[in-house]
C-alpha cells in the first residue's frame, strides 16, 4: 500500500468511546462509525449539517479567509488611513504587515474552521450517540430511511434520479450473521401465500 495515498483509517472497538480519538491524524478509533458512500449528498447534509461540497476541503473557510485577504487589498489602506496620525504610507504598510506577517486571512480562515468542524463534528455525534444505543433492526431501518430520503430527495431536486429504489437492506451481527431485513428480489409473502408454507432448516426469516 502507498503510504502516500492513505488520507486516514477508521478502526471499529468496543474498548473506545463514540467519539473517535486519534494520535496520528490518520488512525481513527472508535466503536461507531457512519460512513456513507457512493451518493450521499443529502445524507451528509442530514448526519452533519452541511453540504458535503461546503466542507470538502476546507471550502467555507478558505472562502472567508479569501474575503479577508481581498477586503484588505482593496479596502485596508484606504480605511487605515482615516485614523488619525495614520498616513497613506503607514496605512499600506499596516496592510502588508497583517497579510505577509500576521498572515490574518488565514488565522481568520483556519479559526473559522475550528468552529465550523466542532459544529459538523457534535452535528455527527448525535447520529454516533443513536447508532451507539440502537438494536441491529433499529439500526437497518435508520439506514433504510436515509437511503429512501437520498433517493427521493434526488429526484425532486435533481433532473434524473441518481439512486434507486427499492433498496436492500441487511445488518450483520455475532450470533445470527447476516440477516436481510429488505430484499427487493424477494416474493411479497402476503401477494404469495404459499411461500410462507415453505420451511427450510436454518430459517431466520418468519
Amino acid at each position: 500500500m502507498n503510504n502516500e495515498l492513505l488520507s486516514s483509517r477508521n478502526i471499529v472497538t468496543p474498548f473506545n468511546d463514540v467519539e473517535p480519538y486519534t494520535e496520528d491524524d490518520v488512525n481513527f478509533h472508535s466503536r461507531v462509525f457512519i460512513e456513507p458512500f457512493a451518493i450521499k449528498e443529502f445524507t451528509m447534509r442530514i448526519t452533519t449539517g452541511m453540504d458535503d461540497s461546503m466542507f470538502k476541503n476546507k471550502r467555507v473557510s478558505r472562502v472567508a479567509q479569501d474575503v479577508v485577504e481581498e477586503w484588505l487589498k482593496s479596502k485596508g489602506s484606504t480605511e487605515f488611513s482615516k485614523v488619525p496620525g495614520v498616513g497613506a504610507s503607514t496605512a499600506e504598510k499596516i496592510v502588508e504587515h497583517l497579510i505577509s506577517e500576521v498572515n490574518l486571512p488565514w488565522e481568520i480562515g483556519n479559526a473559522h474552521w475550528g468552529w465550523m468542524s466542532r459544529s459538523l463534528l457534535e452535528k455527527k455525534g448525535e447520529f454516533r450517540s443513536a447508532v451507539d444505543r440502537l438494536t441491529p433492526i433499529d439500526l437497518a431501518r435508520m439506514a433504510q430511511h436515509l437511503i429512501e430520503t437520498e433517493a427521493i430527495m434526488s429526484s425532486f431536486i435533481h433532473s434524473k434520479r441518481r439512486v434507486d429504489l427499492p433498496v436492500d437492506v441487511c445488518y450483520v451481527t455475532k450470533e445470527n450473521g447476516l440477516v436481510w431485513t429488505s430484499l427487493k428480489n424477494l416474493p411479497d409473502l402476503d401477494l404469495n401465500p404459499k411461500i410462507k408454507s415453505i420451511r427450510r432448516d436454518g430459517e431466520m426469516f418468519y
